[in-house]
């Protein structure tokens, strides 16, 4: 039925309507996200008390985990309920936790993020229940390749309402029904009990079709459930909703067992190792619930203005004009042709070019800032020549930085300006770019005044009240924040990992500026002409 015309009817009635449910949650078939926008463009109550956790600080970091906060992952890390290695330790640390809980008598959950996953844990239940004399070993072949015979937990997998148990017409078998066998037929149906007592024979057919084992689950079958203890499996494709269902299932314990890579011997490519943080941002920033087709209207047209979007974009346009207007300092430089054939294909090239373009946006002279670089030591044992010379830059620049008394001219305190464009097609789209991204700080510094996250808030009990710096560094950690997708409640959120290394830059200068109780305001650009005169002599190695 329809949600509109269920209304009408009450309405009819004279009853009253009410929407209940969590639009964080895993929704169901074919609603389109309509709960979910009704509960956003709305004035729904919500509740605020969480009473299903026996430990106090789990209330609270699931509701980060809702709100995508990566706070959310210390929460857990600091509880010891988070476990990384490769996804099959992860899976058979996982299987033998959830094993022992149930030998101890405890209710507990073992839900994995795919079929194939929940289909393989099921039949190594099963072995083991084939071992302990728990379960026949014969049985009937399902449609997965798993077998269920006399003893087996089975979960009916499809709505039939001409199979009725217990004493009512209206019992009948639902998709997600728990079952014990307690009979199997030689034509191949099956007679199960579920656990109030109630019996039902399910033709073979429906066996073959529509029924699993009751094992392992899926996060989708065990959305509603209440158990002692639930152990999830993650991996880099699960996304928020599904994790945060998993992580709440259990009242005294909910562990996640992180995959950060394959260890499997038959992968056609090289699948590249994780750190536990990786997999869990990439969970946690995929909310993962459908959204309606208002929500992803609205949400496409915010996207284009985004920060994540917008300078990725001016980066890498500025990145391609760079790489040709560097050609012949690099030439230049003092390295011979092979040095530079492997500077050129280093994975390091990207971030050195980045460097380059902030020297040259400070006024600095890019073929002797090269030259100097590249020529202040042997590089003869250099591992990666683009890295070490990408270090040398960046010591070399921050030391004239330094002595001249200068700032880098950065937007919005974090994109280098387009200020030495040699391609005439990409000055005006660059020019276009970067007044979209001083707009959009605007708007994102408006948005945080008046709405007041904890953040923005935390942030000016540090600053100084009404000042022009305060405005700035409010405004360049509202884009920072954008930029990156950081959620915390904090600053800054966390300090990103070394291999991060412009991100990082770029927050260990605003923590500075923040420590600091910045006043500092945009600085002022360096224009070409000004570049040209810029030389490192002037400030030579003490």
């Amino acid at each position: 039925m329809e949600l509109a015309t269920l209304a009408r009817a009450a309405n009819t009635a004279g009853a009253k309507l009410l929407l209940v449910g969590d639009d964080a949650q895993l929704s169901a078939a074919d609603t389109g996200g309509a709960f979910r926008l009704i509960a956003r463009d709305t004035e729904a109550a919500e509740l605020t008390d969480v009473w299903r956790f026996s430990n106090p600080w789990e209330r609270d970091a699931s509701l980060a985990l809702r709100a995508g906060d990566l706070t959310a992952i210390d929460a857990y890390d600091d509880h010891d309920r988070l476990t990384a290695g490769s996804s099959e330790a992860m899976e058979d640390a996982a299987y033998k936790a959830w094993l022992t809980d149930t030998n101890n008598g405890r209710t507990s959950l073992l839900i994995a993020a795919d079929n194939a996953t929940v289909a393989r844990l099921n039949a190594r239940a099963r072995l083991d229940r084939i071992t302990t004399g728990e379960v026949e070993p014969d049985g009937i072949e399902l449609h997965n390749g798993n077998h269920v015979g006399l003893g087996d937990h089975i979960v009916t997998r499809l709505n039939n309402r001409r199979l009725h148990h217990g004493t009512g017409s209206h019992q009948f078998v639902k998709n997600g029904d728990h079952w014990t066998v307690i009979h199997r037929w030689p034509d191949g149906s099956l007679t199960v009990q579920n656990p109030t007592g109630d019996t039902v024979t399910l033709p073979a057919a429906y066996v073959q079709e529509s029924v699993e084992l009751a094992y392992a689950t899926t996060a989708h079958r065990a959305q509603g459930t209440t158990v002692d203890t639930a152990h999830l499996l993650v991996t880099d494709h699960l996304t928020r909703a599904l994790m945060y269902v998993g992580m709440t299932r259990g009242r005294t314990s909910n562990q996640a067992y992180v995959a950060t890579y394959q260890s499997t011997s038959d992968l056609h490519e090289p699948h590249p190792e994780q750190t536990m943080q990786d997999v869990l941002e990439a969970v946690l920033n995929d909310p993962g619930v459908e959204q309606s087709a208002h929500e992803v209207m609205r949400q496409e047209l915010d996207n284009a203005a985004r920060l994540d979007r917008l300078i990725p974009i001016h980066e890498h346009l500025c990145q391609l004009d760079a790489k040709h207007r560097y050609q012949p300092a690099i030439a230049a430089s003092g390295l011979d042709p092979a040095d530079q054939a492997a500077l050129q294909a280093s994975p390091a090239y990207g971030p050195l070019i980045a460097e380059l373009r902030r020297a040259e946006s400070t006024g600095l002279n890019i073929t002797d800032l090269l030259h100097r670089a590249v020529n202040q030591s042997s590089l003869t044992n250099a591992n990666d020549l683009a890295a070490v010379i990408h270090s040398r830059v960046e010591r070399l620049t921050a030391r004239y930085l330094r002595r001249a008394g200068r700032n880098p001219g950065l937007v919005v305190g974090l994109v280098t300006p387009a200020t030495h464009i040699s391609d005439p097609c990409l000055i005006a789209p660059l020019r276009e770019l970067e007044s979209q991204i001083r707009q959009r700080a605007d708007w994102l510094t408006a948005q945080a005044t008046a709405e007041s996250p904890a953040w923005c808030c935390a942030l000016l009990r540090q600053l100084a009240p009404e000042t022009i710096g305060s405005r700035v560094l409010l405004r360049d950690i509202a884009a920072y924040r954008e930029r990156y997708s950081v959620r915390s409640e904090s600053i800054l959120g966390p300090l990103p990992a070394p291999l991060q290394s412009a991100r990082r830059t770029q927050y260990l200068k605003l923590s500075g500026r923040l420590s600091a109780g910045s006043t500092d305001i945009e600085p002022v650009l360096v224009g070409d002409s000004e570049a040209a005169s810029v030389d490192l002599d002037d400030y030579p190695p003490r």
